[in-house]
């Protein structure tokens, strides 16, 4: 079931709802008075389009199977029945209106502000298609961190970050020639990393190919990014309930995404492409 709902179209249909209910009480006075009324098939059709606005596939808000069977049947009625009086379709009507206002206060409503609309709604991958390409198996836990963000939840956007950045971890260890170590322990993980880089870097400057030295570098770029990662997994295992602000989570999101990137750049590059944009 989705949880997404669109207002608009909601308000725009039960604005013609109500719009049908006046066009009644309108013929049931003009009936009353001896005025000549409306036009039967004009407000037969009002009626009918307002009720076909309500199609679930159209408001996109999750009717109860009642309220859904219930919409049915007066559609069915008003639009079959010969015999109905404007009375009787303006008490349906407004019946109806009522138990739609009744089925709405029964849930409850969450707002996603513009600004982060995107992350919620994520037209494109987060961190870009090549993350996305590189990664798959990370592609998951991005789009929840993102959800995570739009619905301000920080901390269980954090978590969902850590566990899809190990994925970059792990492969810029084995590329790096750092030995595999437990996957809780990203203290160890991220150190042994920096250092790889810190011994590649002060040694066989001369020796290195365009190819590994254009790898060097992007490593290097991505360790910046470390810290972040560091700080963020020493605040989880230093209390028993780590939680973080908006500005903590996003400084985090942005590192994952650079760090994400850096790494399937790198995944990514042929040696001819690497030997091109060194020369």
């Amino acid at each position: 079931m989705s949880l997404r709902f669109h207002a608009p179209v909601f308000v725009v249909t039960y604005r013609d709802l109500i719009g049908a209910i006046g066009a009644l009480y309108i013929a049931i006075v003009d009936n009353e008075g001896h005025r000549p009324v409306a036009s039967v098939d004009v407000i037969q059709n009002q009626i009918l389009d307002a009720l076909d606005h309500l199609k679930v596939e159209d408001v996109r808000f999750p009717f109860s199977q009642p309220m859904v069977r219930k919409i049915e049947r007066i559609r069915e009625r008003i639009a079959t029945d010969d015999r109905l009086s404007f009375i009787q379709a303006e008490v349906l009507l407004k019946e109806l209106a009522n138990d739609l206002l009744e089925e709405l206060s029964s849930a409850y409503f969450l707002m996603i502000p513009a600004t982060s609309r995107a992350f919620y709604e994520q037209r494109m991958p987060l961190f870009g298609t090549d993350v996305e390409r590189v990664f798959p198996d990370a592609e998951g836990d991005i789009a929840a961190a993102g959800r995570c963000i739009a619905l301000q939840e920080w901390t269980a956007a954090v978590f969902h970050l850590m566990r899809a950045v190990e994925l970059g971890l792990q492969q810029m260890a084995a590329s790096l020639g750092v030995p595999n170590v437990d996957r809780q322990d990203w203290a160890v993980l991220t150190e042994r990393i920096e250092s790889a880089i810190r011994d590649r870097e002060g040694k066989g400057r001369n020796r290195r190919t365009a190819d590994e030295t254009e790898q060097l570098q992007a490593y290097s770029e991505a360790a910046v990014h470390l810290r972040h990662f560091r700080n963020a997994w020493r605040n989880h295992v230093a209390h028993a309930r780590a939680h973080y602000d908006g500005r903590e989570a996003l400084a985090i999101f942005s590192a994952t995404g650079a760090f994400m990137q850096k790494i399937a750049d790198v995944s990514l590059m042929t040696p001819t492409d690497r030997s091109a944009s060194s020369s």
